[in-house]
């Protein structure tokens, strides 16, 4: 795990403190500094009003198993423009405006603690969560994430303009381990019960819940923003 220096301190603890700023303006109990609840069903029919904050697993491969990208999701950026984040592709079929995905997140958390765990919720496709709860039952042969990547995008209200919101910076897939506090708490679950996206939409998604903690002597920056002008790199 690297060490933050003086600078790098100095830049968090502002961001952090505006982040603090908007959290009790806005009356939010959330309990992490980066706490990033989505709307995941917007994921896959936007509203064009709200515009809420959307995010996905890009990639996750790890504990003998990599889950596959089998669901099409919405993406704000329309082909002309690209995200910097480059593991989400390239927005594809105007106007659909989509992109293939592991997984929708539900929410993403982390303490701001570097070393402590990002806590992961998300919505996956009947098959990767076959995958997921046949691996468990079987037992992990590891508990090393190999590769994971996440992008979470959010609407700027002031500036009118979608921006990225947080995703890892370096490397854009990052590697690192399953939090296993105990050998009776890995912290990983998968719904038995499917969840049918909408009542117009013949897809039904399940629930999983995992938190990762870093590799040992590996180390990884996370972009991080509260709106389209203001951003941090974080070490983690």
């Amino acid at each position: 795990m690297r060490k933050i220096d003086a600078r790098s301190r100095v830049a968090l603890a502002t961001f952090l403190l505006s982040a603090l700023i908007g959290l009790l303006a806005a009356g939010s109990a959330a309990a992490a500094p980066f706490a990033y609840p989505a709307n995941w069903k917007a994921g896959f029919v936007m509203d064009p009003v709200l515009k809420p904050r959307v995010g996905y697993v890009t990639d996750l491969s790890g504990l003998g198993i990599t889950l596959r990208k089998d669901l099409q999701v919405y993406s704000p950026y329309n082909g002309v423009s690209a995200p910097a984040y480059k593991p989400l592709g390239q927005t594809s079929g105007l106007p659909n405006q989509v992109v293939t995905v592991a997984g929708v997140l539900a929410n993403v958390s982390w303490s701001g603690v570097p070393g402590s765990p990002w806590s992961f919720s998300m919505y996956v496709s009947a098959e990767n969560a076959n995958l997921l709860r046949t691996r468990k039952q079987l037992g992990l042969p590891t508990l090393a994430i190999n590769t994971l990547g996440f992008w979470i995008v959010n609407y700027d209200l002031i500036a009118k303009v979608w921006f990225e919101q947080c995703y890892p910076l370096v490397p854009q897939l990052f590697s690192g381990a399953l939090n296993a506090p105990s050998t009776l708490d890995v912290r990983i679950h998968v719904a038995d019960t499917p969840i049918q996206v909408s009542a117009n939409i013949d897809v039904s998604v399940y629930d999983v819940y995992f938190e990762v903690i870093p590799a040992g002597n590996v180390s990884t920056t996370f972009h991080v923003a509260t709106s389209a002008a203001q951003y941090i790199n974080v070490p983690w």
